[in-house]
């Protein structure tokens, strides 16, 4: 090479350049991250999703009736009309019956006429009306239902009759007796109170003969072929 030569110049387009993987590297980071997020993300709608779930089943669930019958606590979940049974008639039936008898020199409830119609009320007051003038300085009367039996059945009407002890109390005296009541009960149309819509539409006082009257029956007939074996 001579000394006075010019260097060759090399274009820096055509030279040999060392390109850096650092991009390699954090594309690999933010995948391996995007990935991460994906799959909290997939969690987290699940965890919502099932909690919205639970939330639209608690929300549907009726709630649950907690009160006090005859001096005790009881809890059940509400049920519809369709499940109603006889015997859970025959509670309210009887219910009926001993509030209609039971009162004060302040009168009846008048959560009453609910389940009675306004006739067979007025019927039974008559008969204790004169009980406020005889006791002023207040008295109670309550009746305790000891025996049912249950007549004829059909839709919309039941013919029940009921024993039991009728006790009246005053700061003057007390006096206990036995009465026996033929009752018919009928379905209305319902109320807020009494959502079944069975009323008390007939009661006639009777006397114990009558109430026990099928049994007498039976066993008179029950004699009557024992003689004729």
């Amino acid at each position: 090479m001579n000394a006075g030569a010019k260097p060759i110049e090399v274009n820096s387009r055509w030279s040999v350049s060392n390109e850096s993987t650092d991009f390699f590297n954090e594309a690999d980071r933010f995948k391996r991250n995007f990935i991460i997020l994906v799959v909290a993300c997939v969690v987290l709608i699940a965890a919502l999703s099932i909690g919205l779930y639970r939330l639209h089943e608690v929300a549907l669930k009726p709630p649950q009736i907690i009160g006090i019958s005859h001096g005790l606590m009881f809890s059940a979940d509400p049920k519809s009309l369709a499940s109603v049974e006889e015997t859970d008639l025959d509670l309210q039936f009887s219910d009926t019956v001993e509030v209609l008898f039971g009162r004060t020199e302040k009168g009846l409830p008048e959560a009453i006429y609910e389940y009675c119609v306004p006739e067979v009320v007025t019927s039974v007051d008559r008969d204790y009306r004169d009980s406020k003038q005889k006791y002023p300085a207040g008295f109670v009367q309550t009746l305790s239902i000891t025996g049912f039996k249950r007549g004829s059945v059909v839709p919309g009407l039941r013919h029940m009759r009921y024993s039991g002890v009728l006790t009246s109390r005053s700061l003057l005296k007390a006096q206990t007796s036995v009465i026996y009541v033929d009752v018919t009960f009928a379905i209305t149309a319902p109320s807020k109170l009494n959502i079944s819509g069975w009323k008390l539409v007939r009661l006639d006082a009777i006397n114990r003969s009558d109430y026990y009257k099928d049994e007498h029956s039976a066993a008179l007939l029950k004699a009557l072929n024992s003689d004729a074996k």
